[in-house]
């Protein structure tokens, strides 16, 4: 009786260490394929970290990644997110027309950031645009 005791015990501690270990090696494939939602200001604060920041680089890897941002109840993608950015900043020859250019068409997105967020997410956005080009050019006349 004793024996069974002990056999029974000594299967039981083995499954649930076996169960234990599957769950801990395949958590991280289930969090990384689900879809993260998180808010405006984590985004930004992804932009304004990264040092060497180019556009085409950052859209590829919002293309793959599956970050969702919640705005005003709606759930915009990471692609999205680095498009509208984007096109503010090419529509815009400074820091007032892209907020102007934000708080028009996309008012939701606008009322979430703050000044300094704005001003940051427009000098990486805008940094290799035509207009950022031609401005500091000297002038000829």
């Amino acid at each position: 009786m004793k024996t069974l005791y002990i056999t029974l015990l000594s299967i039981l501690i083995t499954g649930q260490t076996f169960s234990q270990d599957y769950i801990a090696s395949n958590g991280n494939r289930l969090t990384s394929s689900s879809r993260s939602s998180t808010s405006l200001s984590s985004f930004t604060i992804e932009v304004i970290d990264d040092e060497s920041f180019s556009y085409t680089q950052f859209l590829n890897k919002s293309k793959e990644s599956k970050s969702v941002y919640k705005v005003d109840g709606k759930q915009i993608s990471k692609k999205e997110l680095v498009k509208i950015f984007r096109k503010a900043s090419r529509k815009s020859n400074e820091q007032q027309e892209f907020n102007m250019y934000l708080a028009t068409n996309y008012s939701s997105i606008y009322s979430q950031l703050t000044p300094m967020e704005l001003n940051a997410l427009y000098s990486k956005f805008s940094e290799k645009t035509i207009a950022r080009y031609l401005s500091t050019l000297p002038s000829i006349l």
